[in-house]
């Protein structure tokens, strides 16, 4: 049982993070320390297969990121922002950690061994140097 996981539970996660890895590159040029939030699952197999290694944003709560992500940080490192298309919670709570956000990417993903497909929505927020 998936439970609050089984929206997501063939995404190609690793497929997720490799796309959102050249996303970076191209935008950043690979710069390391940035942080990950969004859809949960999105957000923690990004951190967990991205081979920049971002720190991921606890449950992307403005909440519970209190005392280590503010706002500046974030633009100072850079975050990216994964959600699934459509999925209002997830912008609504990653807007309260960093602010505007810039326009997303869509991207689309199919699922292991071709089950099922899925839109996401990524937004790339470059770290300030």
């Amino acid at each position: 049982n998936y439970g609050e996981f089984e929206s997501f539970r063939n995404v190609h996660l690793e497929a997720v993070s490799d796309r959102i890895d050249e996303l970076w590159l191209a935008e950043s040029g690979g710069a390391k320390g940035f942080y990950v939030a969004g859809s949960r699952g999105l957000a923690d197999g990004t951190s967990f297969y991205s081979r920049y290694a971002p720190l991921i944003v606890d449950g992307n709560s403005a909440e519970y990121a209190k005392g280590y992500l503010t706002p500046e940080l974030a633009r100072q490192k850079g975050l990216v922002l994964v959600c699934f298309k459509g999925e209002s919670k997830c912008t609504d709570a990653s807007t309260k950690l960093v602010g505007p956000l810039p326009a997303p990417q869509d991207l689309q993903v199919t699922g292991i061994n071709g089950k099922g497909s899925w839109d996401l929505q990524i937004w790339l927020v470059k770290p300030q140097n």
